[in-house]
């Protein structure tokens, strides 16, 4: 009976160090998959360089659902998010992707917003601003960034980039996502297979919780295109934004909200409008807008981008030639 209650004794005590000495995870609390992956994914932490080597899988982080490896802590205020992405090998499927990431849950369809390098090159700023709503991008092409960072204001994110040897700068991409305390922050990957594992490194990482800024904001416009079909977006240019004007042309009202700056498409059928708030008066400079498309014939409309716009959001010809995508300009105000 003794030697039963010794190794009874020596079993429990072994399976409580083997809880107590799980794996660090450096700056966050935890790590796992996300989804219903094929392949486990899997965290190397070295303590001494401070290196995390994520191996991920799951067959995409888009559309209504994500599947991808995440390692991650609880943060409730504003942060910023920055690291140095590598990715270990080259091959694998051009879209595998590695993350800096905000969700409100650990749930497969969660809302979230992500810088997301893409294994060609690909950098975007991708969000699911809702539960089960389907993913959107703003992307900037072959980018092949150094360092990236995540950073959260309010309900907005933004993201910045830096190629080799380049100081982090503002990339032109910002999306709204409402986010309830406490959520996840952390950084993750999927191979964008789910037969396959992809690795990335992340060195030189750091969570700075309630970021503050210090004083004032800089002014940005930012030149984007954005695809009829699917909405997802492309960065064009970045530059110090000018001073803003007040005045703009009205189309005529047939919803709730105030019609601004009416552009026909090359074949008629469709009108791109900017949407104000109801009681906007006049087509005001530097307010939260809809970039809208209207059918005339019913007066359906899609909300095509969420932005900060006005007079010279939309040039005289925004359309292009096909009229598969347009043409804008956003205004950002990002914190010093």
């Amino acid at each position: 009976m003794k030697d039963m209650l010794r190794h009874v004794a020596w079993f429990a005590a072994a399976a409580l160090w083997g809880q107590q000495t799980v794996a660090p995870v450096g700056i966050f609390e935890d790590h796992g998959d996300v989804g219903a992956v094929l392949h486990p994914g899997s965290l190397q932490y070295d303590a001494g360089s401070k290196i995390y080597t994520i191996a991920g899988s799951g067959d995409n982080m888009w559309f209504g659902k994500d599947e991808f490896q995440f390692v991650w802590k609880r943060v409730s205020g504003e942060f910023t998010l920055t690291a140095d992405i590598a990715f270990s090998a080259e091959g694998g499927n051009a879209h595998k992707k590695a993350v800096l990431m905000a969700r409100q849950s650990l749930a497969t369809d969660s809302a979230y917003a992500d810088v997301a390098v893409h294994g060609d090159g690909l950098t975007s700023l991708q969000a699911r601003d809702e539960t089960g709503a389907v993913t959107h991008e703003v992307g900037i092409n072959a980018a092949h960034p150094r360092s990236a960072r995540l950073e959260k204001r309010g309900d907005s994110f933004y993201m910045s980039l830096a190629g080799p040897s380049q100081d982090l700068k503002f990339a032109g991409a910002s999306m709204r996502v409402p986010l309830k305390a406490p959520f996840y922050v952390g950084i993750g990957v999927c191979s964008h297979d789910k037969d396959a594992i992809a690795k990335a490194v992340f060195s030189n990482v750091t969570l700075i919780e309630d970021a503050k800024s210090g004083g004032g904001v800089q002014n940005y416009i930012t030149r984007e295109t954005v695809s009829i079909a699917s909405t997802d977006r492309r960065v064009v240019s970045v530059d110090i934004a000018p001073a803003e004007t007040s005045n703009g042309e009205s189309y005529p009202s047939f919803d709730e909200f105030v019609n601004c700056f009416p552009r026909v498409s090359p074949d008629g059928s469709q009108v791109a409008v900017l949407s104000y708030e109801r009681g906007t008066v006049g087509c005001p400079a530097g307010k939260e807008v809809l970039l809208r498309i209207v059918s005339p014939a019913d007066k359906k409309t899609r909300v095509l981008a969420r932005l900060k716009g006005g007079p010279g959001t939309l040039g005289e010809s925004p359309w292009s030639a096909d009229g598969k995508s347009l043409s804008f300009v956003s205004r950002q105000a990002i914190p010093r």
